[in-house]
């Protein structure tokens, strides 16, 4: 007599379990398709068959055993691994739990979830063991495409939307497809894995629309999706492809979408005689241009930056309104820290301040009237007067092992985030007062100061996240984002803040408020590198 269960799952992920897997050392496993099914045995006989042997997700699969012992507990699972798995995998996605007959045989009808297959999988395993441990076998289940079809069709105010951007995510949030409307407005995807999905469209001048939609195993699925009236807005951030790409240039974003509207050269890429220009993590508002940008060159080219993959960078600070104010830090065998100021009348430098190799990045307040440079290990702080031609005053007795700062300009506050114990803690920049800290658990390597919205913003390089810091109401929030970041930047007009790395590894523009992802850019080099320092 066999044992025969139906599984009931509705190929939801939130409904399953996960549950241990037995781990059988040198197990072995054979097994081969025949017939519309699929089977494996393993090395002490115990035998798994499926039928069908594969089918879209979503698909009800038939399991049955045989080989096992009599009346024992069987645990079937779901495994995901790209190939066979590793016999010693300690975890899976439970699909059930059934008892062997008399005879050592078993049959259950299980579901494939839909939510747990991801597009671009071609194989997920079933398996089975004894709950106690012992005797698992997997069988391969091929999965099939579904003959969906999800048509997005955007029009706007000016006529279709034809070349928006469509997004199609799942209800985690995990991109499933994107495209391009074409001609007509319409993006279609075909494939998608049945459930429930969220689809994003996003154009120029236009502020993204979402909508949802439910798809099956088959049919046509359309989404009418119409844009508003266009709304332009644009802002200028630095390339974060500018090492890699041998020239000096910054991206101009839109604000509405969050989209590169386009990308500025400055230097000429063609000039292989020039220094590759190291990173410029901060630039004017207005672009690369003078004096700022005779300030930044001249910066750029009194460092050493032999090797692209280990740039010097470059931070504007600023203006006073007569001087520009630039720190610079090459990658050479013995490391300079410098804090540069031209004066762009006389187009020279004035000052050329060599900083320890434990100085932080300077700041500049934004009437130009100071710059403060910390030091993280003797807990001091420089006051450098630029009235006063970089006279200095120095405050002591600072908070130990400080890794990021920012300034509040409006109560002349410094901001300063300790790697030791995690804290934020609040320095008066005119009386030296140390305030009470704020405490959170994050190691931030970076922040920046929001004056739109009296908020603190940083990001952990290690584990990919952002943290918000909201100063009117203490509130602490975090959230993860799609790849490391060792910058960020706040748009102080807008809605929108920016996140990422050096080398063309990627902007993400993030929502303030909800620190939702708007947009992820990866910027693909115009040149290979080029070896030397030009």
């Amino acid at each position: 007599m066999r044992t025969r269960t139906a599984v009931a799952l509705a190929g939801v992920l939130a409904l399953l379990v996960v549950l241990p897997v037995a781990v059988i050392v040198g197990l072995g496993i054979a097994g081969g398709a025949q017939g519309g099914s699929v089977s494996a045995v393993s090395a002490t006989g115990q035998g798994l068959r499926l039928i069908p042997a594969g089918g879209p997700p979503g698909s009800e699969i038939t399991v049955f055993g045989r080989g096992w012992n009599p009346r024992q507990r069987v645990q079937l699972s779901l495994e995901l691994a790209a190939e066979q798995p590793d016999p010693q995998a300690d975890l899976a996605i439970g699909l059930g739990e059934i008892v062997t007959s008399r005879s050592g045989e078993f049959e259950a009808v299980v579901a494939l979830p839909a939510m747990a297959i991801r597009p671009e999988q071609e194989r997920a395993f079933i398996g089975a063991g004894y709950a106690d441990g012992g005797g698992r076998v997997v069988a391969g289940f091929l999965i099939e495409p579904p003959a969906n079809q999800l048509d997005v069709a955007v029009t706007a105010v000016e006529g279709t939307g034809a070349g928006a951007d469509v997004l199609v995510s799942d209800a985690f949030g995990r991109e499933l497809a994107r495209g391009q409307a074409d001609s007509d407005g319409v993006a279609s995807f075909t494939g998608l894995p049945p459930g429930p999905v969220e689809v994003r469209a996003m154009a120029l001048d236009h502020r993204p629309l979402s909508a949802t939609a439910q798809l099956g195993l088959e049919g046509l699925v359309t989404v009418r999706m119409r844009l508003g009236e266009p709304d332009p807005s644009r802002l200028v951030i630095p390339d974060p492809d500018n090492p890699r790409r041998f020239v000096l240039s910054s991206i101009e974003i839109d604000r509405r979408s969050g989209l590169v509207a386009d990308r500025q050269l400055v230097s000429d890429p063609d000039d292989r005689r020039r220094r590759p220009v190291a990173f410029v993590y901060q630039i004017p508002r207005a672009g690369f241009e003078q004096p700022a940008l005779a300030a930044i060159n001249v910066a750029s080219r009194q460092i050493s930056n032999y090797f692209y993959f280990n740039s010097g960078f470059v931070l504007y600070l600023g203006t006073d309104g007569s001087r520009e104010y630039v720190f610079a830090h090459d990658n050479a065998f013995r490391r300079r820290r410098v804090l540069f100021v031209y004066d762009p009348a006389a187009n020279q430098l004035v000052h050329e301040i060599e900083l320890d190799s434990r100085d932080l990045s300077p700041l500049l307040d934004p009437g130009g009237s100071h710059v403060y440079v910390l030091n993280w290990w003797s807990r001091t702080l420089q006051v450098f007067d630029t009235a006063d031609e970089m006279s200095v005053r120095t405050i002591e007795g600072l908070p130990e092992y400080i890794s990021a700062t920012t300034l509040d300009p409006a109560t002349g506050t410094l901001w300063m985030s300790s790697a030791l114990n995690d804290s934020l803690t609040p320095l008066d920049l005119a009386s030296g007062a140390i305030g009470d800290p704020v405490q959170f658990a994050a190691d931030l390597i970076t922040l920046t100061f929001d004056p739109s919205r009296n908020r603190i913003y940083g990001v952990n390089y290690k584990y990919p996240s952002v943290a918000m810091i909201d100063l009117d109401s203490g509130r602490v929030r975090f959230a993860d984002i799609q790849s490391p970041a060792m910058w960020i930047w706040p748009d102080a007009e807008g809605q929108l803040l920016f996140a990422a790395t050096d080398f063309g590894k990627g902007l993400q523009v993030l929502d303030k408020d909800t620190l939702e992802t708007v947009q992820s850019h990866h910027f693909v080099p115009d040149r290979d590198p080029v070896a030397g320092d030009g």
